[in-house]
């Protein structure tokens, strides 16, 4: 082979390979810009909730509604499943805004989970075919003008926008009002509807009622989202969401 053939070639190899090296080098490093990015969206995300700090590092597992006493003297005509804002699935999903940790599902997501909790024991599903539970729950509404801003906070509940995810008249929000009485909130409970959301804790929290007490009737048996009970009294509650919820088809 002449000898300036050999040369032009061993010079098209050197430049094929500082190439292949300028171009290893240059994915490495968006591989690594990647990975920082992935690390820090996930430290930025990160709730500032104990709750859900402690659920995420597994020193607190995620109660279930067995790990809760129920006396015999509680009437619970229907079960409804429990779900638990602060649970390490879907703590940390943005609600309506994503701009700090307070806009998580973990921090401000117990209407929401309420209403969930009511639509999948209904035996509802989105599109008819996902399972609702907090976390789809609040995509779905996310992402279909489910939540609003009162002030600078916007992870509010719209409280109609459940009623879009079934046909017209099978899901539809009531009204937001002071609790009626004692009797009147039973009678609910033994019809089935309307579906009771209480404001409790002095109006930071909403749980879903799901039965009464048969001895006291100042008691009400619920499924609370975040906090390690199943009972509030009827003083404790401030207001009231209801919801007329039909069983699904």
């Amino acid at each position: 082979m002449p000898r300036g053939t050999e040369q032009r070639r061993e010079t098209r190899n050197a430049w094929r390979q500082r190439e292949w090296k300028r171009s290893f080098v240059a994915r490495t490093q968006l591989s690594l810009v990647s990975v920082l990015c992935l690390v820090a969206c996930a430290y930025a995300r990160r709730s500032i909730n104990p709750l859900a700090d402690a659920m995420l590092s597994g020193k607190v597992r995620p109660w279930t509604k067995g790990d809760l006493v129920v006396p015999g003297t509680a009437h619970i005509p229907q079960e409804y499943p429990l779900y638990l804002q602060c649970d390490p699935i879907w703590a940390q999903d943005w609600m309506g805004a994503n701009s700090s940790s307070i806009d998580t599902v973990c921090a401000q997501g117990c209407a929401m989970s309420s209403v969930a909790m009511a639509l999948s024991g209904k035996g509802y599903k989105l599109g008819g075919y996902y399972p609702i539970y907090s976390g789809t729950l609040n995509a779905w509404l996310a992402h279909n003008q489910g939540y609003h801003c009162l002030g600078s906070d916007c992870d509010n509940l719209v409280l109609d926008a459940p009623n879009r995810i079934a046909p017209e008249g099978q899901i539809k929000f009531i009204s937001e009002n002071p609790p009626p009485s004692p009797a009147v909130m039973r009678s609910y409970v033994d019809a089935g509807n309307p579906m009771m959301m209480i404001h409790v804790r002095n109006q930071t929290h909403f749980v879903l009622v799901v039965g009464y007490d048969t001895v006291n009737s100042s008691i009400f048996y619920v499924n609370d989202p975040a906090i390690h009970t199943n009972t509030y009294t009827w003083n404790e509650i401030h207001d009231i969401l209801l919801y007329w919820i039909t069983p699904a088809k």
